[in-house]
């Protein structure tokens, strides 16, 4: 039985990246130059505790990039992890259109902690993308 979960986990946890680079694909389509702009900040799929970070460069964000462990627990507000707390679910439906981003965000769907000088620019930049063209997404 153990085995099977592992499975399935590999599974899902497979499908959360391809969730998260859609997501990316998505957003670097909206700020195609105002993305060095956006500060750095992590996206948890809560299904599968895939956690993804992102890092604007000029070429798009950095999939190389390796960042410091984030910090969501410091009493320093200034020095806690930009998030945004999701689930897959709610990612998929946003980008093929059946879940507006204004509604995930009022309904508490998806959560950005973050400092206060990056809260409003992660809820713009969520309800940029998702104005984006979609044209070339596959879900």
């Amino acid at each position: 039985m153990r085995r099977n979960r592992r499975v399935v986990f590999g599974i899902d946890r497979l499908s959360a990246i391809d969730a998260l680079n859609l997501l990316q694909m998505r957003i670097e389509s909206a700020f195609p130059e105002e993305r060095l702009a956006l500060p750095d900040f992590y996206v948890l799929l809560i299904e599968t505790d895939t956690l993804g970070f992102f890092h604007a460069t000029d070429d798009g964000f950095d999939p190389e990039v390796v960042p410091q462990r984030p910090d969501f627990s410091t009493d320093d507000e200034p020095q806690r992890s930009n998030m945004i707390v999701t689930s897959e679910a709610l990612v998929r439906a946003w980008l093929e259109g059946a879940v507006p981003m204004n509604a995930a965000l009022e309904h508490s769907m998806v959560m950005v902690d973050a400092p206060a000088r990056h809260v409003r620019a992660l809820w713009n930049m969520l309800q940029q993308a998702s104005l984006a063209e979609t044209s070339n997404l596959v879900l």
